[in-house]
This record gives C-alpha cells, sequence and structure tokens, in this order.
C-alpha cells in the first residue's frame, strides 16, 4: 500500500453501523481519500502492508481498546509499531464510544 495517510480505527463495523467510532472512522477515510484499517486479520495484513511503504500521517479514531486486543494479537502489535514510528499521529477523540 503505497498511501503516505491512513484512517485507523479502533473498532470496526460494516457499512451500516450505528457505532460512533466506526461512522466517524469510515466518514474521515471516504472525505479525505484515505485508505481505512480496521482490526483483524485483514486489517493486520493491511496496516504491516502500508507501513512498509514509509506512511507520514495516521489518524488514528477513537474506540474501545477492549474489542482491538480482543483476538487481534498482531493487529495490537502492528498499531503499537505504526504509533511509533509514524511521524505524525492525528488523534480523533469523540464523546460517543
Amino acid at each position: 500500500m503505497k498511501a503516505k495517510a491512513a484512517v485507523v480505527g479502533l473498532i470496526g463495523g460494516n457499512d451500516n453501523s450505528t457505532v460512533a467510532s466506526v461512522r466517524i472512522a469510515r466518514y474521515a477515510a471516504r472525505r479525505l481519500e484515505l485508505p481505512l484499517i480496521f482490526p483483524g486479520e485483514q486489517g493486520a495484513i493491511a496496516l504491516e502492508a502500508w507501513l512498509k511503504g514509509k506512511p507520514k500521517t495516521m489518524i488514528l479514531v477513537n474506540g474501545p481498546l477492549l474489542y482491538v486486543t480482543a483476538g487481534h494479537k498482531r493487529f495490537c502489535e502492528l498499531l503499537v509499531r505504526a504509533v511509533r514510528t509514524v511521524p505524525n499521529v492525528v488523534w480523533a477523540q469523540n464523546d460517543y464510544t
């Protein structure tokens, strides 16, 4: 993945999700025309590929960390690496998680 920026959500969901964090992440990715990465096996694959492209900015959308850590160890490891190595990390906080 060659994108220099991406939106990373801490909780995944389908297109019809009513969870605020999911909707915010989807909106940001769509509006900014950036890749969207959610936790899970596919998310870990996408995150790892994105990190290989030496990205510049990660927009990290707040969400309940319980769902990230539950069964998504590889994604969590890559997320830690992203936070440590991506030069610009933007934390998108919301009050409705």
